[in-house]
């Protein structure tokens, strides 16, 4: 359970790379996210099955208000028809100064106050680039 809280926390630390939300290194090879770049994450929970219920009212709880945020475009959780500890949510951003704002809201700390103890092991996160539109509309 804490490897994957510390794994989430990891996260905000990669999208602070990205985002502004902390100090990590990134490999040279990465490009830094521009101010404009629209920021997609992917990311993978696996919820203790005694925490389903728990979890499933948090995250609700919680798109509620995010879904509000200035910047949100996306904000979803599916859960896995095979595995139903098994979560995957997607978070679109506008851009990564709207996702830096979201971190700090009340709302957000709420929710991870109510999932603690929630994870079981296992989890991913991935960063997803979205290509510029092409200017000549092709």
């Amino acid at each position: 359970m804490r490897k994957f809280i510390s794994s989430l926390l990891f996260v905000c630390l990669v999208l602070g790379v990205a985002v502004g939300c902390g100090e990590v290194k990134k490999p040279e090879s990465e490009q830094p996210l521009s101010v404009d770049t629209v920021l997609v994450m992917h990311i993978t929970y696996k919820i203790k099955p005694d925490r389903v219920a728990d979890f499933k009212k948090a995250f609700d709880q919680c798109a509620v208000e995010t879904l509000k945020e200035s910047g949100c475009l996306a904000y979803e959780v599916y859960q896995s028809y095979n595995d139903s500890t098994l979560f995957f949510l997607l978070e679109k951003w506008q851009n990564k100064q709207a996702h830096q704002k979201h971190c700090d809201t009340e709302h957000i700390k709420t929710y991870f106050k109510a999932i603690d103890g929630a994870f079981d092991e296992g989890g991913s996160f991935e960063l997803i680039r979205i290509p510029p539109a092409d200017k000549k509309g092709s």
